[in-house]
């Protein structure tokens, strides 16, 4: 059904432009033009210039949307490979936010099919048990080959440089993203509000639907303390190999090299627009809430989205649900506990919840590329003090998921900032104007006059966002533990 489905799709998405000139053709591969004159190379053969179909912006969300959805569940995308980067790349840089977010959504499906680890429907293998009644145990996964994930690698690559070219314009130079770079790189971004929102897209989508790629990896120092022979680690060597998260299949556990550059990448680049557009337009609530979805530090790529929702809940909910029904029928004298009785489909369940579970663990955002991950907790811990509730909202909630992985030293780095932040904003502004007025002259009488007329002033909105980090479960017991930090 997907060899019929998806290039029907492709076809009614993406079709051959019309012959141009060259000017009108140099004209329209520039990001300054509007997204309806947007054409590109073909990915198959690059003499051929593609555009998106000439469809109603409603025809081409909703098409857009189906091809995400059928890529996310179709395994075998190889062969389209070419054609659905094509519609990708045009409707990322379509002009019409509808239009952009669905390309997003299909950048996500597509990496998503890729290279996600996911379970088959299939009957229990008996061979592998030798037993039929313990076949219900046993399922079939689906897990990316080796082109996929290179397939996968270069599409992330591939619009990254796509964004980078919205984000940098012609100051683009180098994608290195190194410690000495930062700066340099947050000062080279052009701050062009729409074409931010574009770039913004692509990283949320490549860090989003790329999640399976970039996790995984983690520090040196864990992979030389998992080599050391059973029984001769010392104390900071067994503590590093409690912190390494099991095995589930992603890319970081057998290439952390690439894993690190494509996070570093992604975030690297997320740092710096996040950094410019808070030096530039501090004042711009909606742009710098968009600067904040592509972070998701911690576990959060693999969260579920609400708290009923959430795996481990899950999983106890699927075997609790149906353990009367699996009782009532079991007989009386029935060797064997309730849930050895369980349908396989609840097994199936079950599995799927604990599989994510497992992924989460794996997905530690900056564990690899700890001095980048240090830089955006800083200021996410700027962010949360934002003037406008959405901003900070967003950064809290970043903050405090990324403070329960982070290393105690940077932990606590942040949560003395927050707290000096919090005494500084219930500082009294009357307290500064009675001190200039000391310093011009101002007699003991007007002294008193000066402080009876000033009115305090607080700074609530730093007050409330400090209060919220502060009473958060990620700072809250660490503050309880040390006497020093009251």
């Amino acid at each position: 059904s997907g060899n019929i489905f998806i290039p029907t799709l492709l076809n009614q998405i993406v079709e051959a432009a019309e012959p141009s000139d060259a000017s009108a053709s140099s004209a329209a591969n520039s990001h300054n033009e509007p997204s309806a004159f947007i054409r590109r190379s073909s990915s198959i053969n690059p003499n051929v210039e593609v555009c998106l179909s000439a469809l109603s912006e409603e025809e081409l969300v909703w098409r857009l949307r189906m091809l995400a959805q059928a890529c996310r569940s179709w395994n075998h995308l190889l062969p389209y490979y070419d054609r659905i980067l094509d519609a990708v790349r045009l409707s990322m840089l379509h002009e019409s936010r509808a239009v952009y977010k669905a390309g997003g959504r299909l950048l996500r499906g597509f990496l998503e099919g890729l290279t996600s680890t996911r379970m088959l429907f299939g009957t229990g293998n008996e061979e592998l048990s030798g037993d039929p009644e313990k076949s219900v145990f046993n399922f079939e996964w689906r897990t990316p080959v080796e082109a996929e994930w290179d397939a996968a690698s270069n599409l992330i690559r591939t619009m990254l440089d796509e964004a980078e070219k919205l984000v940098y314009g012609n100051a683009l130079d180098s994608i290195d993203y190194s410690e000495e770079r930062f700066n340099s790189k947050a000062a080279a971004v052009v701050v062009d509000r729409d074409k931010l929102f574009n770039a913004l897209r692509i990283l949320h989508a490549c860090q989003r639907g790329g999640r399976w790629l970039l996790a995984g990896a983690v520090p040196e120092s864990m992979s030389k303390a998992a080599a050391v022979p059973i029984g001769q680690e010392d104390y900071f060597t067994s503590k590093l190999l409690v912190s390494i998260p099991v095995v589930c299949g992603v890319a970081g556990e057998f290439r952390p090299a690439a894993a690190r550059k494509l996070w570093g990448r992604i975030y690297g680049m997320s740092f710096a627009v996040l950094k410019a557009v808070v030096a530039t337009r501090p004042d711009d609530g909606v742009l710098l809430y968009r600067c904040l979805e592509p972070f998701e530090l911690s576990h959060e790529p693999f969260k579920r989205s609400s708290q009923g929702r959430m795996t481990v809940h899950a999983a106890r909910g699927y075997k609790a649900a149906h353990r009367p029904v699996i009782a009532m029928k079991m007989k009386f004298d029935a060797e064997g506990g309730v849930g050895r009785g369980m349908p396989r489909f609840i097994q199936k369940l079950r599995m799927e919840a604990l599989q994510d579970l497992r992924l989460g663990m794996t997905a530690r955002g900056g564990m690899s590329n700890e001095k980048l991950f240090e830089n955006v907790l800083s200021l996410m811990t700027d962010c949360s003090l934002n003037d406008f509730p959405v901003v900070r909202s967003e950064a809290r909630g970043v903050l405090t998921r990324a403070m329960r992985v982070a290393p105690m030293s940077v932990r606590r780095q942040e949560i003395v900032r927050v707290i000096n932040a919090l005494q500084e904003a219930a500082e009294i502004v009357g307290k500064n104007q009675i001190g200039n007025g000391i310093e011009e002259g101002v007699g003991k009488s007007e002294h008193k006059t000066v402080s009876k007329d000033s009115r305090g002033e607080v700074n609530y909105e730093r007050l409330m966002g400090a209060a919220d980090v502060l009473r958060s479960s990620a700072a809250s017991p660490y503050i309880m533990r040390e006497w020093a930090l009251f």
